[in-house]
């Protein structure tokens, strides 16, 4: 699933980095300024909320809008999803062109928040 989505949003023109692991899209997030981060609910060692947490609580994470990825259906799950930080989440299976016209709009309204940069977007989860 991760480099299906990779390869759509590159295809897409978006700089797409990749993480298959949390601590690896911390270091990802810590050190290259992203602009959206697409972030599976489970990841291998650590769950997306608690990855969210992490990179939210670094001054480089704070403003960058994080959109959940899932299969789970769990309200709880996705309370905590936003509770942590996100701002949309994304029911798996989705329709490609629909997260595409998500994640623009969210990177639109990122946009307009601050100065304009080039767009990059990170995709975080598991291979599944």
């Amino acid at each position: 699933m991760r480099s299906l989505l990779a390869r759509l949003l590159s295809i897409k023109g978006y700089q797409v980095f990749e993480a298959d692991h949390g601590d690896t899209a911390v270091e990802i997030a810590s050190r290259q300024p992203l602009d959206l981060i697409l972030l599976d609910f489970l990841l291998p060692g650590e769950n997306g909320h608690s990855v969210c947490r992490r990179i939210k609580s670094m001054a480089i994470g704070k403003s960058v809008p994080v959109i959940f990825l899932t299969g789970m259906v769990n309200d709880k799950d996705i309370a905590n999803g936003f509770a942590a930080g996100g701002i949309d989440c994304v029911m798996k299976p989705f329709e490609p062109q629909a997260l595409l016209e998500r994640v623009q709009a969210h990177l639109q309204a990122a946009a307009n928040d601050r100065t304009p940069e080039s767009l990059t977007t990170g995709a975080i989860g598991n291979a599944s």
